[in-house]
């Protein structure tokens, strides 16, 4: 059964955020992996250890499809990622480290779900940990750059399919 010209269109506006998705899910994975020591709180099982990165990462790609989300709002294009451009870049990197911020001073220092080794590079003032600012100023643009190819390669067959 084919699908009607709406589910076509959903399906057609949804596919940027899901490429994102699907190229940033792994990226987190490997930094939560990472960065794993440098957090108190980590079981010592790598099993569960490895459970709490991934839940981690899961939260970490829904804030980065809500960015996503965001910046289709503000560019007015779902497909604002590509082809890259350093300002609109810019832009979602500092909002998502302003998101990354708050989410650990919530997780740290109100929720105390986690906490930070003491040799743990810190930033004064904030006293938030050094890794998890770089997380979204070096994985988000990553992401994006990757899926704007992605896209890029998918933009031919959709418009070969259009035709």
């Amino acid at each position: 059964m084919a699908a009607g010209p709406l589910a076509s269109l959903a399906a057609a506006r949804l596919a940027p955020a899901v490429r994102v998705f699907i190229v940033a899910a792994p990226i987190y994975f490997v930094w939560e992996m990472a960065q794993a020591p440098l957090f108190t709180g980590m079981p010592r099982d790598w099993r569960l250890a490895t459970m709490f990165c991934a839940l981690a990462t899961i939260g970490d790609v829904i804030v980065l499809v809500a960015l996503v989300s965001v910046g289709s709002f503000l560019f007015r294009n779902e497909r604002w990622f590509t082809p890259p451009q350093i300002g609109r870049y810019t832009t979602i990197a500092l909002v998502s480290l302003a998101a990354q911020m708050a989410i650990e001073w919530l997780g740290v220092e109100k929720l105390h779900l986690w906490g930070y080794q003491p040799w743990h590079p810190r930033l004064p003032l904030v006293a938030t940990g050094l890794v998890p600012l770089l997380q979204p100023l070096v994985v988000v643009p990553s992401a994006l750059w990757l899926a704007s190819r992605w896209e890029a390669r998918a933009s031919p067959q959709r418009r070969r399919d259009s035709l």
